[in-house]
């Protein structure tokens, strides 16, 4: 009875998730969904050479049947998107279930509060400072495409990722290679913050022996395939529309500046919940694992975001941004987890929590607004 409990909550993310995307394709809100479908059909006339990421534009070009015409593609990226909505309230849920039962050996978790936790971390979003998305960092977005894509793929690797910093084993490792794969092939943004993390993690837990050695592999696999990628978009400009060829460059704060008169304030306001709960439980970071995974992945994923930028006609165009998206996410769903097995613990009487629950809280409702803001106004921006 539980399964069946569980698919019908995923059949419910999935049809509200192709409400919400059928709506933005409908009254044609401006996102890059119409954007990407553009790129199917350039592609497929031969105007465009493929994306060397490529994995996204072939999903949505099969599950359209092989037709190119504006409304399949709109039905099939419909689809395709509600589809990894879905896998990612999936693989938050499951997370979340196990990690907490592991750690406080309690298999009556309350599914209630997981389910509950899970959905809202759907919809959470940076506070807006004088602007509401531009300039903040915040952990959902419903506008780009491939990111949509690209999360449940990338929550795995996290995740397995971690387990094997915990607990490794040989045919994980194969598992974290075929992932780190996919993950460079649909977007390469959060396999750059994992090549540096995964190796700085393992080298603080296993030190220099072979474990880190053996666990290295997925990274160099993965980096030499973004190798690959990296020169088929910048030196041959596959999937470049503005035939010209670009790079990539060290330009400290210039996007993230050109999009934030206060970036201080914009970091601050992407981060209330999190900043709530290690402000109070500060401790956690010097012995618990996983928050400190979380932390460093953020870290590294801001600072690239803060350190680099693209040159040519693309330089504005963020693309150093989207792994800070995907780390934030998985930052506030470690640290959900972890208030929970606070609450668990400490109840909800202790003030601490509370302010830690009026943080959390302040994230939905930015997000629930944001929603609102986009359907209205008809843009993302």
């Amino acid at each position: 009875m539980k399964k069946l409990y569980y698919i019908y909550l995923e059949f419910i993310v999935f049809f509200s998730s192709l409400l919400f995307f059928g709506v933005i394709l409908f009254f044609g809100i401006n996102t890059d969904i119409q954007a990407h479908a553009g790129f199917v059909q350039q592609i497929t006339n031969g105007s465009l050479l493929p994306p060397a990421n490529f994995i996204y534009y072939l999903t949505i070009y099969i599950v359209a049947l092989l037709n190119t015409d504006t409304f399949s593609l709109y039905i099939s990226s419909t689809i395709v998107l509600s589809l990894s909505v879905t896998a990612k309230f999936t693989v938050t849920r499951l997370f979340a279930i196990k990690h907490y039962r592991n750690i406080l050996k309690d298999n009556t978790a309350s599914d209630a509060i997981i389910i509950i936790a899970s959905v809202l971390l759907l919809v959470v979003f940076s506070l807006p400072t004088n602007n509401f998305y531009l300039g903040q960092i915040p952990p959902n977005v419903w506008h780009n495409s491939t990111t949509i894509f690209l999360m449940p793929f990338a929550l795995l690797l996290f995740w397995l990722s971690y387990n094997q910093l915990v607990q490794p084993t040989t045919n994980r490792t194969f598992i974290i290679i075929i992932l780190c794969v996919l993950n460079v092939l649909i977007k390469p943004s959060f396999f750059f913050v994992f090549s540096l993390s995964y190796p700085l993690m393992l080298a603080g837990r296993f030190g220099f022996t072979r474990y880190l050695w053996l666990n290295l592999l997925p990274v160099i696999i993965g980096s030499i395939t973004t190798v690959v990628v990296y020169y088929l978009i910048y030196k041959l400009s596959f999937g470049n529309i503005h035939s010209v060829e670009a790079g990539i460059a060290i330009k400290p704060l210039s996007v993230w500046s050109y999009y934030s008169s206060n970036i201080a304030l914009s970091l601050v306001f992407s981060l209330v919940f999190p900043i709530a709960y290690i402000g109070f439980y500060w401790k956690d970071l010097r012995k618990n694992v996983l928050l400190q995974y979380a932390v460093i992945m953020y870290l590294i994923a801001i600072s690239l975001f803060a350190l680099l930028s693209e040159t040519g006609p693309r330089e504005f165009h963020g693309n150093f941004f989207w792994q800070s998206v995907i780390c934030s996410y998985i930052l506030f769903l470690v640290i959900t987890v972890l208030f929970a097995e606070k609450v668990k613990t400490l109840g909800m009487k202790d003030w601490k929590n509370i302010i830690i629950l009026v943080a959390f809280m302040s994230h939905v409702i930015a997000g629930f607004l944001y929603l609102v803001k986009l359907l209205y106004i008809g843009s993302y921006i």
